[in-house]
């Protein structure tokens, strides 16, 4: 299959155009309670389920390695994430449906490898940890910002990643993050149209999961692990740091521009190195 196809049109277009179908269909068919939580998140889940099934046959449908669970993960995301949201859902039962969905994740992801069989429980405890405090810390974000901007952050984080799994070990790699980059694209044009915070907050699980999870993938995949690798998915939080001090009275395109510029900052540093970093094996598709 021609490259420029798997990367532009699989990695991209299709994702993207997916993606905000979706909202919009989410937008009209659903009740409005459904839609608030729901539409970002499963526009996001299937766009990104659908550009990985196109992908060439190493990107297998029934799971053989541990990063092929990450489609199916993404479908539980855009479940029980906005699931999470719903009217009498305490804060206690919140966290702990993220906690179970994190849990899965981890045990599907973490490979049973033995150069780090001795690590296996220290992997699973320290990902479902990672996922539950990444949710949590990103879900209050979208009431402080317009949700398109919040969602395009979390797509400018994804491509970064993107770019540095498939410079510094495999093409592959890149390639499932890219997908994942589009679909989060996607999402942020459909908040242009449907302006709902709580939308943006349903999504958060699943960038969580499919681009902590590809994060985790190439932190695993070097030898030895790349920690920095996991410093990707946190660049978001960043955001955080706009939320005090003189900062904090920006307002408009200026309060947007110095947000993005605490997240994409640090996040092309962090970048650059992985980028820098020798690749592993000869082959583009890696292992």
């Amino acid at each position: 299959m021609n490259l420029a196809i798997q990367v532009l049109g699989y990695g991209g277009i299709v994702p993207i155009t997916i993606a905000v179908g979706a909202m919009y269909l989410c937008g009209r068919w659903l009740p409005p309670a459904a839609s608030d939580r729901y539409a970002a998140a499963v526009a996001c889940g299937i766009a990104f389920f659908v550009g990985y099934a196109l992908l060439p046959s190493w990107a297998e449908l029934w799971p053989t390695r541990h990063w092929q669970w990450l489609p199916y993960l993404a479908g539980a995301a855009m479940i029980i994430g906005p699931a999470a949201l719903a009217k009498g859902v305490f804060v206690p039962e919140r966290v702990l449906l993220l906690l179970m969905l994190a849990l899965i994740a981890a045990w599907l992801l973490v490979p049973k490898w033995s150069r780090i069989e001795a690590q296996y429980v220290q992997n699973v405890v320290g990902m479902t940890a990672g996922f539950v405090l990444l949710s949590t810390l990103l879900d209050p974000l979208p009431k402080r910002m317009p949700p398109a901007f919040f969602v395009g952050i979390l797509a400018v984080v994804t491509v970064c990643l993107s770019l540095a799994l498939a410079s510094s070990l495999s093409l592959k790699y890149g390639q499932v993050a890219s997908i994942a980059a589009a679909s989060l694209a996607g999402c942020s044009v459909g908040h242009v149209f449907l302006k709902n915070e709580i939308a943006a907050r349903g999504l958060v699980p699943v960038f969580t999961l499919v681009v902590g999870g590809c994060a985790f993938v190439g932190f695993i995949g070097h030898d030895p692990p790349e920690t920095l690798m996991l410093l990707l998915p946190l660049a978001p939080l960043a955001l955080w740091a706009t939320m005090w001090g003189p900062v904090s009275r920006l307002r408009g395109l200026a309060a947007l521009t110095v947000k993005a510029a605490f997240v994409i900052l640090p996040l092309t540093v962090a970048m650059s190195f992985l980028m820098l970093a020798e690749r592993a094996g000869g082959d583009i598709y890696g292992s």
